[in-house]
């Protein structure tokens, strides 16, 4: 589990084993088998080797999310599992993307796509994660959904470096696509 508020930014080094260079401070305490989300995907880490951290990615986490397209040199977003009685400050967040979706403006508001299938699970002044920042829908249409990002989570993750038509990881907020699909359930078995 997760909050979406991240700790810092890793370099990917290498794709096979998916390897990313850690800030120290992020390494203190940090072992084989520990659950880090990386660009919001709950990877476990597999080895570590001075501040070089390896992951492996399993077929569903290649067709699923944005890891797959990164490229050697790219910032992660790294956020640590949480742990009891340390500040949560977003929402909770498993790591498990639900699918990508893609920058169609940068401005006041980001404006990210909305593919139909996940327009269910979005509301306005919702949460979502994307690339594992815990975010607040500012705007929602159809078609897309709007994120107003402040300069302090530019500078702290990577969205600053995000390009109109990069694809983006989102997590739909787990509470909210419970409600959704229960009612779906419950309208579908009425019927």
């Amino acid at each position: 589990m997760f909050t979406g508020i991240i700790e810092g930014l890793g370099t990917l080094t290498q794709l096979l084993p998916f390897t990313v260079i850690f800030p120290s401070h992020l390494l203190q305490g940090l072992e084989t088998g520990a659950s880090v989300a990386v660009d919001g995907v709950c990877l476990t880490v597999t080895s570590i080797e001075h501040n070089h951290v390896f992951f492996d990615l399993s077929e569903e986490t290649k067709q699923l999310t944005t890891l797959q397209n990164l490229l050697v040199g790219n910032f992660v977003n790294l956020e640590r599992a949480a742990t009891m009685g340390k500040e949560i400050g977003g929402h909770f967040v498993s790591g498990h993307v639900c699918g990508c979706v893609t920058l169609l403006e940068k401005g006041p508001l980001y404006l990210f796509s909305c593919p139909s299938k996940f327009y269910s699970y979005l509301f306005y002044k919702g949460f979502v994660a994307l690339n594992g920042v815990s975010l607040t829908i500012a705007s929602l249409q159809k078609d897309c959904f709007g994120i107003a990002l402040i300069p302090e989570t530019l500078k702290r993750t990577t969205f600053g470096q995000k390009q109109v038509g990069d694809s983006i990881n989102l997590e739909w907020d787990m509470m909210s696509y419970a409600a959704a699909e229960t009612a779906r359930r419950i309208i579908s078995a009425s019927t």
